[in-house]
């Protein structure tokens, strides 16, 4: 910015015409005699506004507010440019960019207020300047409509700039200072003559939104009191309602009289109202590239992309909203398409919403990151997994056992108490929906998907709707008959989902769409086969109960003994890997349980040291077929040890180390361990150490010739 203090900017620039004034200023059409460039003069009046140039400190002060303007347009669109300034005795004068319109003018011009859509595209646009504004710590005193200016392009787009940082160069406004500012954006803490912090500015920001979508202020009713009138009436109930969740909430979450409950910058810029409107008419290619088909449907397709920033791979699922057009042709009239459309459309953003509240901190949902829209697709951006339960049921050509489907519902448990926590109902659960996402350690990550036909409700027990969504083969009886339904549709897909894991083929069938659904409606449980398992067969009768009230609940699901009994480590694992850490280490931590049946085929382990085994459980079941090299600690205070008998097969012709194995464990008859060949034994100190062991019969047939320490071994055992 240039300085002419003794030069008359007339010399520079001419007046065409006038564009604005305010008690202090007038703003001008110009242009520069030198370039013809059309430019905006703002003259100040310096008497008015009390600054006067004999005193250098007051123009200094004056100066510096002005340079917030060179520090926010600088590299940025969205904030007017400034070129140069005029000093003499009476005015300051301004040399900026020129713009076509404010917000305010444009706002008395339109018959209606700006709807959500326009206000998040000047939100958005303004949004680039705010983060300067934080980023330099800088607060605007002058944020209000009259300031955000519009440029048109060439190309007839747009672009929203603010402007005018100056505000009088003290940081508070008193009671007489009131005509000297616009009264409908002062921040309570402005009136209250409290110290004054950013969150100023976060007020103007929920003014000027409620402004831009009502015509009208929020509080213009009660001002023309006093200061402490005005704060005493404010309250956010009175404001009205745009019938937009997510921007009602950003509106009364900005405009909060307590500057300590109002958002900050980062809950403003991450709010779910710009999220959810990110994006919207932009090519999703300008971000992301697609690199091959993953699956196809009637409306859209699913394909694996990639983030052209990160390079992260992603889900990217496409809705061809032309084709659904073409489609509803055949049942409406040519104008109730786009509202058909609009409706569908919701239904894919109720879609993201509801996934991303179910995968928040929860990594059995898969995560939505945004989503696009345009007149011809709809697009939202997804974690990419690996493949669906559906397709791997096919690839193995086998189904699920009884331990593979536990797994399956352990893991699937955890996005369904989500769901219940948050009252949503997913309504159409299957196998499809269900995708694997294996991981780098080799495990794998069951995740739920496609919250499409999902609604969230008030409570779970009220029946909300008779819509048909889902689909047949997992579709409820009370939803096939048209009847309203709750959120037990979901349970009945989940018991249609085991069914068909463990048999390869849903329990219903029928020729045709209509045989299929009489036979789901009224052929009941005699079409169910038995898994052989007692507790998986009560749980999937229970759950295809064709009457809502007999069906289980998710608490009676959870409370289920298959389910229940399971999880308070009730483990069953068989497993080839080479050490027992690794199944009761970090993975697994069993302090405080009490059942545990361990059947361990084939292990060939140098390291059961660490198991978790010896943290305070006390009734283990014992049916081992192994290999074992060490055993150290494998049993260490389990006193109500069960089928003990069953030692008898433990094959330990390998294992080196019986160190403290059975310390403080409930082991009494040691005949049991007669045939153990021990001869590779090195260590038995404190093997049974303290146990409650009558006699030695059963160990002097062991060959321990190559043993090495023997310390403690029967310390305090015989009774």
């Amino acid at each position: 910015m240039k300085e002419r203090k003794k030069e008359d900017y007339k010399n520079y620039y001419k007046i065409i015409s006038l564009i604005g004034k305010s008690n202090y200023s007038e703003v001008y059409k110009g242009e520069e005699i030198e370039t013809n460039e059309l430019r905006a003069i703002k003259i100040i009046d310096l008497h008015k506004i009390g600054i006067s140039t004999e005193y250098k400190e007051d123009i200094n002060k004056f100066i510096y507010e002005y340079e917030n303007m060179i520090i926010s347009s600088k590299n940025n669109i969205n904030s007017v440019k400034f070129y140069e300034y005029f000093i003499n005795y009476d005015n300051f004068i301004i040399i900026m960019e020129l713009c076509d319109e404010n917000l305010s003018r444009l706002l008395r011009k339109k018959k209606y207020g700006f709807n959500e859509k326009e206000i998040f595209e000047i939100l958005n646009q303004l949004n680039n300047t705010f983060k300067l504004m934080k980023k330099n710590k800088k607060i605007n005193r002058l944020l209000k409509l009259e300031n955000i200016l519009i440029k048109i392009n060439k190309d007839k787009t747009f672009t929203i700039k603010l402007s005018d940082y100056l505000c009088k160069h003290l940081s508070y406004c008193y009671d007489n200072d009131y005509d000297s500012y616009d009264i409908m954006y002062r921040a309570p803490e402005i009136l209250m003559k409290k110290p004054i912090n950013y969150k100023i500015n976060l007020w103007n920001i929920g003014i000027i939104i409620y402004t831009l979508f009502f015509k009208k202020f929020p509080f213009q009713e009660i001002f023309g009191s006093s200061s402490i009138e005005i704060i005493k009436k404010f309250d956010c109930k009175i404001l009205k309602s745009t019938n937009d969740k997510e921007l009602d909430n950003l509106i009364k979450n900005l405009l909060q009289i307590n500057p300590q409950k109002r958002l900050n910058w980062n809950e403003y810029f991450s709010h779910p109202f710009f999220i959810k409107n990110k994006r919207i008419n932009e090519d999703y290619k300008k971000y992301y590239e697609i690199l091959t088909t993953i699956g196809q449907g009637a409306y859209g397709n699913v394909y694996k992309g990639k983030e052209k920033e990160t390079n992260q791979l992603r889900a990217i699922k496409i809705m061809d909203l032309n084709k659904m057009r073409e489609n509803l042709l055949n049942f409406f009239e040519l104008n109730e398409i786009e509202e058909k459309i609009q409706s569908y459309i919701n239904g894919f953003i109720n879609e993201y919403d509801n996934m991303n509240i179910c995968s928040k901190n929860n990594i059995y949902s898969v995560k939505c990151y945004e989503y696009f829209i345009n007149y011809d697709y709809f697009i939202i951006i997804m974690e990419l997994c690996d493949k669906n339960l559906s397709k791997l049921l096919i690839e193995r050509k086998k189904a699920f056992n009884v331990k593979e489907i536990f797994e399956i519902l352990h893991q699937l448990n955890n996005a369904f108490k989500i769901m219940k926590e948050n009252k949503i109902i997913h309504r159409d659960l299957k196998l499809e929906n269900i995708l694997i996402k294996y991981n780098e350690d080799k495990t794998f990550t069951i995740k739920l998907s496609d919250y499409g036909s999902s609604k969230k409700v008030a409570s779970l027990s009220r029946n909300f709707s008779n819509s048909i969504v889902g689909t047949n083969i997992y579709m409820a009886p009370e939803i096939l008959n048209g009847q309203v339904h709750n959120y037990k549709c979901d349970l009945w897909s989940i018991g249609i989902i085991i069914y068909k894991l463990f048999f390869g083929k849903p329990p219903f069938s029928g020729v045709t769409e209509a045989a299929l659904i009489n036979n789901i409606i009224n052929g009941g449980k005699k079409f169910l086969k038995s898994t052989n398992n007692k507790d998986l067969d009560e749980l999937i009768n229970k759950l295809l109960e064709i009457e809502i009230d007999k069906r289980l609940s998710w608490d009676e699901y959870f409370n289920h003994p298959f389910i229940k009994y399971k999880q308070n480590i009730n483990l069953i694992y068989e497993t080839d890997e080479n050490s027992i850490e690794s199944i009761f280490g970090e993975k697994f931590v069993m302090n405080n349980k009490n059942n545990i049946e361990l059947i361990i085929n084939g292990i060939k382990s140098k390291l059961i040291s660490k198991c978790k085994l010896k943290k305070g459980i006390n009734n283990i079941e014992i049916i081992i077929k192994n290999n074992f090299r060490n055993l150290e600690y494998m049993f260490y205070k389990c006193n109500k040890l069960k089928n003990i008998d069953e030692l008898k097969y433990l094959n330990t012709e390998k294992v080196i180390n019986f160190s403290n194995m059975f310390y403080l464990s409930s082991l009494s008859n040691i005949e049991i361990l007669e045939n153990w060949n021990v001869s590779n034994g090195k260590d038995f100190s404190n093997m049974f150490i303290k146990c409650n062991i009558s006699c030695l019969k059963g160990l002097e047939n062991w060959d321990v010739s190559n043993g090495k320490n023997f310390s403690l071994c029967l310390e305090d055992v015989l009774h």
